[in-house]
C-alpha cells in the first residue's frame, strides 16, 4: 500500500511544483528555456562598420573684405581686423562676376578687395569671387545726354552722400554696350548694347560697378523708377 506522505516528501513536492510553475511563467513570458550555462557576450561590431562611404561636405561660403596692403605670389596681403589675412587667387577665381569692368586689369597695392570663398585657417583664405574696388550707388539721376547710347556718362547722387566730402560727390559713371541692364519690371539682366537706354535726369538708379580714376565703370545698372 502507498505510503503516506512525511514532512520532508511534501517540501520536496512543493518546491518542485512552484519551480515548474516559474519556468514555465518564464517561458511563455521570454518565449525561450532559460538556460543555465552563462549568458553569452554580444560579439562587437568590427570597427569599420558600417562600411566607409564618401563623404561630401561642401566648406561654408565666406566673405572678407580689405585693402591691398601686399601682393606676394598669388597671395593678396589684406588687414582684416587686427590681423592680416592672405587671399589666395587662382585660375579659378572669377574676377569681378566675369564683368568687363575688370579686364585687363590686374590688382594692385592699395586697391579695396571683396571676395567670397572659403577660410583656410586663421590667416588663410581661397578666393572663388573676387571684386576690385567695388561699389554701390543708389540715388537720383542728375545728368544724363539727351540720346543716351552707351557708351556714355551720367552723373547722379547716393543715398549716403551726407556721410561723403563734398570731393566725393557727385557720381560719374560710365555705361558701356557691355554694362548688364535690369529693368525692375522685367527682372532679367541684358547686355545694354547699343540702344538708347529709357534713363532721364530725376529717375532713380542703382549701379554695381568699380571705381577707376573718380569714374564708375558700370559692371550693372538698375531701374528704379517709382521704387525711391
Amino acid at each position: 500500500m502507498p505510503r503516506s506522505l512525511t514532512r520532508r516528501d511534501f517540501l520536496w513536492l512543493t518546491g518542485a511544483c512552484l519551480a515548474g510553475w516559474g519556468g514555465l511563467a518564464y517561458i511563455q513570458h521570454t518565449g525561450s528555456v532559460p538556460s543555465s550555462a552563462p549568458e553569452a557576450e554580444a560579439t562587437p561590431a568590427p570597427p569599420w562598420w558600417p562600411p566607409p562611404g564618401p563623404v561630401s561636405v561642401a566648406a561654408p561660403i565666406s566673405t572678407q573684405g580689405g585693402r591691398v596692403l601686399a601682393i606676394r605670389g598669388n597671395d593678396l596681403i589684406i588687414n582684416s581686423g587686427n590681423h592680416e589675412v592672405a587671399l589666395e587667387v587662382s585660375s579659378k577665381t572669377v574676377n569681378c562676376d566675369g564683368s568687363w569692368v575688370c579686364e585687363m586689369r590686374s590688382v594692385e597695392v592699395g586697391d579695396y578687395v571683396s571676395v567670397t570663398g572659403q577660410v583656410a585657417g586663421f590667416d588663410r583664405f581661397y578666393v572663388d569671387n573676387l571684386w576690385v574696388n567695388i561699389t554701390n550707388l543708389l540715388g537720383e539721376v542728375i545728368a544724363v545726354p539727351d540720346s543716351p547710347v552707351p557708351p556714355f556718362t551720367l552723373v547722379m547722387s547716393d543715398r549716403y552722400d551726407d556721410r561723403r566730402p563734398e570731393s566725393e560727390k557727385p557720381h560719374r559713371v560710365l555705361i558701356d554696350p557691355r554694362t548688364w541692364w535690369a529693368p525692375v519690371l522685367k527682372g532679367r539682366f541684358e547686355a545694354v548694347g547699343n540702344e538708347a537706354l529709357p534713363i532721364v535726369a530725376g529717375g532713380f538708379i542703382g549701379i554695381v560697378g568699380r571705381v577707376e580714376d573718380g569714374i564708375v565703370l558700370a559692371a550693372s545698372i538698375y531701374d528704379l523708377r517709382g521704387k525711391q
